[in-house]
């Protein structure tokens, strides 16, 4: 069952005749009765290529250990979108409550809500 804080693995839509990125990883952000509600869900990717030094405010850093990988990922909350959860694959691991605190603050700082 999908629940907020899971990080899976998203599949990318094709584009064109290839994928350069068949398969990347994403943060659940949607409410859990809505993720049990809904065919779809909302979630914002994570990406492992990144520099700290030049982060956006609205971007958090997700440590190895809740991924489930090797290094540190970061939460690209200005790219947070709206998918099918057919697109969605298996658990890789879960954001801790701190995690999604600084999600909800940074969605809050993108969206100019409080």
């Amino acid at each position: 069952m999908l629940r907020r804080g899971d990080i899976v693995e998203l599949a990318q839509p094709r584009i064109g005749f290839a994928r350069a990125d068949p398969m990347r990883l994403a943060l659940v952000i949607q409410a859990d009765p809505a993720n049990d509600a809904l065919g779809t869900t909302v979630i914002v990717p994570l990406g492992d290529a990144f520099d700290a030094r030049k982060l956006y405010p609205f971007d958090v850093v997700v440590p190895a250990a809740e991924v489930g990988a090797s290094r540190d990922h970061v939460a690209q909350v200005h790219l947070l979108q709206r998918v099918f959860q057919s697109r969605l694959g298996a658990r890789r691991g879960a954001a801790s409550a701190t995690t999604m605190q600084h999600v909800a603050a940074a969605l809050a700082l993108l969206l100019s809500v409080r």
